[in-house]
């Protein structure tokens, strides 16, 4: 998980490359909700799984 700092030097990265050299490009921002309360109710293992199956799912 990235902080906003880390996230908005990410975001104008991208943006500085498209602009070097134009393409067409899209962005998916994706929020996962209650990750910090799986992980309080069955541990790090599930909160693993869980992106693991979201990936799976978005590769799709």
């Amino acid at each position: 998980m990235r902080s906003p700092k880390q996230t908005r030097w990410l975001v104008d990265e991208i943006f500085k490359q498209f602009e070097l050299n134009p393409a067409p490009m899209g962005i998916i921002v994706l929020s996962i909700g209650n990750l910090l309360s799986l992980e309080k109710l069955y541990g790090k293992a599930a909160v693993n799984h869980a992106l693991f199956v979201c990936a799976g799912r978005l590769k799709r």
